[in-house]
């Protein structure tokens, strides 16, 4: 069940990955399997939104549109 945003970032968060989805960058199931690859202990220790933002860099990583230095200076 998805949860709603509680503070600025997750709302942040929640917005980019809509309109990412929106423009076909990448599909519902490619996100949902970009935060299940997430390492075990990542996963168990992140929010559901730090989940989310994991998920959104390791997919705009892998499809080419950021490189891996412009995904570390976004967090």
């Amino acid at each position: 069940m998805m949860r709603n945003p509680s503070t600025p970032w997750e709302a942040h968060v929640y917005a980019v990955n809509v309109a990412l989805l929106r423009r076909g960058v990448y599909a519902l199931d490619e996100f949902r399997d970009a935060i299940e690859r997430m390492p075990p202990k990542d996963y168990l220790d992140a929010s559901y939104y730090a989940r989310w933002w994991y998920a959104i860099r390791r997919l705009l990583r892998e499809k080419g549109v950021l490189d891996d230095a412009e995904v570390a200076a976004g967090g």
